[in-house]
């Protein structure tokens, strides 16, 4: 675990969000007693962020929003979830 965690803290100091993907899911793949736990704290988070995201990009104001790396990541992390929904949307 050590190495997961200093490994994960490189790649979000670097802002290397490749590297922090495979770096969740390794830690939830040796145990699958911890899947249903990261569906509630990621995905399940995920699609309620992402909806709340999709309100403020079709309100007329200016917003800033501030989620966890691990969010960002994944074909399920906010990114790729408000690309599905039709905006253009990357991770710098």
């Amino acid at each position: 675990m050590d190495g997961q965690v200093e490994s994960l803290v490189r790649a979000w100091t670097s802002g290397d969000a490749q590297a922090i993907e495979p770096i969740m899911a390794d830690a939830v793949i040796p145990d699958a007693s911890i899947t249903p736990i990261f569906e509630k704290l990621y995905d399940e988070r995920n699609a309620k962020m992402t909806s709340r995201i999709e309100g403020y990009l079709n309100s007329n104001g200016s917003d800033f929003v501030i989620v966890g790396a691990g969010h960002l990541v994944g074909k399920r992390g906010i990114v790729e979830l408000i690309k599905s929904k039709g905006y253009v949307a990357e991770q710098l």
